[in-house]
């Protein structure tokens, strides 16, 4: 549940959430996140960079003025996540993209990747990150957000409740 708490958040949301923990829980989250996390490495750099708070705008986000240079960094992620997926998938330029990225700024990249690389991002991280079955999980769960938040939400709540009443 942890996806719930923290991917796909806006940095306000995300301090508020660690402030509130610290108030409630007295401790701070990222060290006891680190630690839950240990074995799983990538899922750790994933949800350590969500509590980092510093999400890059889309071109959505930002005056006239700067589009061509957002779009050119754009372009540059989209190319890296493709070619982090080649011989050996570096998962950790998912993590760190997906992370800093608005969901604006996600849906920019996703539909550069598609423009760029003649497929969808989601096909590509079901595909190429099926080793590494929970961290994917965790990206899809980020990327159908950025698709159609509700849709993702209204099948996560399905999911959850099959088998109950029965």
């Amino acid at each position: 549940m942890l996806e719930l708490a923290l991917l796909g958040r806006k940095d306000g949301d995300i301090n508020a959430i660690k402030e509130s923990y610290r108030r409630q829980f007295g401790d701070t989250l990222l060290p006891l996140l680190k630690e839950a996390l240990k074995k799983e490495t990538l899922l750790a750099n994933l949800f350590m960079n969500a509590l980092e708070t510093h999400s890059y705008p889309g071109l959505s986000e930002v005056p006239d003025l700067n589009k061509q240079a957002l779009q050119d960094q754009i372009n540059k992620d989209a190319d890296d996540l493709f070619t982090a997926t080649v011989g050996n998938v570096e998962g950790n330029k998912f993590a760190w993209i997906f992370t800093t990225s608005s969901q604006e700024r996600l849906k920019d990249i996703a539909a550069a990747f598609l423009t760029r690389h003649k497929q969808p991002l989601t096909s590509v991280v079901e595909k190429k990150l099926k080793k590494t079955e929970a961290f994917r999980d965790e990206l899809l769960y980020i990327l159908r957000g950025v698709e159609d938040r509700p849709k993702r939400d209204a099948e996560l709540l399905e999911n959850t409740m099959k088998g109950f009443g029965e």
